[in-house]
């Protein structure tokens, strides 16, 4: 399968029919994760120019962006929390991670990213936000390339860990980050202090789970995801 097939698959809910990932193509697949969700990103665009109230709206766009991706992100946002919450070993970090229901720190932890980005997006949405808005959709998913960077390893028992960790060569990361960057950049300059706050976010995030999980997995990449773009819209709000 071509990796824009892979990437499509992985981080929406658009239909791409039966496939077998190859290892080989990861490491691209993974790179292409802002331009798989460009679908999402568009859709989120038109919707703030619809005449609704901004937290109205904010929730909507939210919503919209869940439904996009199966709500797999949000999904692994409560399941690492919750392994990191209660996983004191590797071994019981992988059964929390596995179990897939939510404990009280998981719930918790979705309940602050969901009510901090509705939060920033209200704030964000009145004027000409659609930029905005949509840069930090497609840029948010930039975070993929650190977590599956040269050097990170896989979660034992992890099927996505072992055909996408330590995937990606350096030097695509770093053009892929800096790219996520430019395209920031180009609606707010200011945008950039931002966009490396959410990327040593997201870096702090793999060292810590790398640590207590032995390695990542598919959950930490999600949650990798919207800890960026959590990260994008706070800092997005101070501009």
């Amino acid at each position: 399968m071509t990796p824009l097939k892979w990437a499509v698959a992985t981080f929406t809910v658009i239909p791409v029919g039966n496939f077998d990932p190859d290892r080989r193509a990861a490491g691209a697949a993974m790179a292409l994760a802002p331009l798989a969700v460009l679908p999402l990103a568009v859709t989120v665009v038109g919707m703030t120019f619809l005449p609704l109230p901004p937290t109205v709206l904010a929730v909507l766009i939210v919503a919209a962006l869940a439904i996009g991706t199966r709500a797999m992100h949000l999904d692994a946002v409560a399941d690492v929390a919750d392994a990191l919450g209660g996983g004191w070993t590797p071994q019981r970090a992988t059964e929390i991670l596995h179990r897939g229901d939510m404990g009280p720190m998981g719930a918790v932890a979705l309940a602050l990213c969901l009510m901090a980005q509705v939060a920033s997006l209200a704030h964000i949405l009145p004027g000409d936000s659609w930029a905005a808005v949509g840069a930090a959709v497609l840029v948010s998913r930039c975070a993929v390339v650190i977590v599956c960077r040269h050097g990170v390893r896989p979660m034992p028992a992890s099927r996505l860990g072992a055909l996408v960790a330590g995937s990606v060569h350096p030097a695509l990361a770093l053009a892929v980050l800096m790219a996520g960057t430019a395209l920031l950049a180009l609606v707010n300059p200011w945008a950039v202090v931002v966009t490396i706050m959410a990327w040593l976010a997201v870096a702090g995030l793999v060292a810590v789970t790398s640590s207590r999980f032995d390695g990542v997995n598919g959950d930490v990449m999600g949650a990798a995801i919207e800890l960026a773009f959590t990260v994008l819209l706070v800092g997005w709000t101070a501009l």
